[in-house]
């Protein structure tokens, strides 16, 4: 939304109107959790940190947990690779160059995941680590 000029969102917008100026190193939280939710009496002021705490302990952005399920959605969406032809380039003896030829990828892409640089395994925090 524009307000004297500016691009603000609507959330600092309404928040600014009601208590005034957000703090340096302030964020406004939805107690809600209602993505598009803008109700006054659901915003609190909270910081980054606060934050990743609270949702962290609601499972919902904590780590491991958040980075697997973001790399899921990525791969679905995304991926020449199966999960299955990862492993057998994890566990294979086969050089580099041929496995990148076998699955018509970039050599160094299959570098990558046999330094668990790509395509990581969150469950398994090692992987990658030993040859």
């Amino acid at each position: 939304m524009r307000k004297d000029g500016k691009t603000v969102l609507v959330r600092r917008a309404i928040w600014t109107d009601a208590h005034g100026e957000i703090p340096d190193g302030k964020i406004i939280r939805m107690t809600c959790e209602t993505p598009k939710c803008i109700h006054p009496e659901h915003m609190e002021l909270t910081t980054y940190k606060r934050l990743g705490k609270q949702l962290g302990a609601l499972g919902m952005m904590s780590g491991p947990v958040r980075s697997a399920k973001i790399a899921e959605t990525k791969r679905k969406k995304y991926a020449k690779l199966t999960a299955e032809a990862v492993d057998e380039i994890r566990t294979s003896n086969e050089t580099g160059r041929a496995m990148a030829a076998k699955f018509q990828v970039d050599e160094k892409h299959i570098s990558r995941i046999r330094l668990n640089k790509c395509w990581k395994q969150f469950s398994n925090p090692f992987a990658g680590l030993a040859r």
